[in-house]
């Protein structure tokens, strides 16, 4: 499930602020967030896995002077998330998976990325794993593995926050954002 969740990170993209054509992004939370104009200077999701915990969730700062621009990201973000529930498309599961692939790469550069690398995976998986091996299992991944586990992680599951900063009485409170982890569904 590890490589699925990473998946997920993939699929709802990055925002920074400092970059032009944030709006322009395949993914549907990045662009929605550059479109926001409520102040979000980065926005990124997280995934951290080890051998029997984890955590995965998603990372921003912004401008919290308006209680409007904070229900909108954080709408924004648990519409997002709870999105991956539905399921994903084919188009969006490939995209994701090149751009794991690519960021996988990209982190492969110079002697301290890869022993965090190392370490990583020796927490994870208790054993490196070579590059042919880690794009083989994103490969195997389908549609339907992501959508499963986000249904374990994401949907109506308990949420933690943590915020620093000024105006955090903008933040809706807890039981509110529990209640951004569902749909009613038909």
């Amino acid at each position: 499930d590890i490589f699925a969740l990473m998946l997920c990170q993939s699929l709802l993209g990055t925002y920074d602020a400092k970059r032009s054509g944030g709006e322009l992004v395949s993914s549907a939370l990045a662009s929605n967030v550059a479109k926001l104009g409520a102040g979000v200077k980065l926005m990124q999701p997280f995934c951290t896995c080890y051998t029997d915990t984890g955590l995965f969730g998603v990372y921003f700062e912004m401008s919290m002077a308006k209680k409007e621009h904070c229900d909108d990201m954080i709408g924004t973000v648990q519409e997002e998330l709870v999105a991956l529930t539905t399921g994903v498309s084919e188009e969006d599961l490939a995209s994701a998976k090149a751009m794991l692939k690519y960021n996988m790469m990209m982190q492969m550069d110079g002697t301290s990325p890869n022993a965090e690398e190392i370490g990583r995976q020796m927490l994870a998986y208790g054993r490196r794993m070579s590059l042919a091996e880690t794009f083989a299992r994103i490969d195997g991944i389908e549609a339907g593995d992501v959508k499963r586990v986000a249904d374990k992680i994401i949907w109506d599951q308990e949420v933690a926050f943590a915020g620093v900063g000024k105006n955090l009485k903008y933040v809706m409170d807890m039981n509110s954002l529990r209640r951004g982890t569902y749909w009613n569904r038909l």
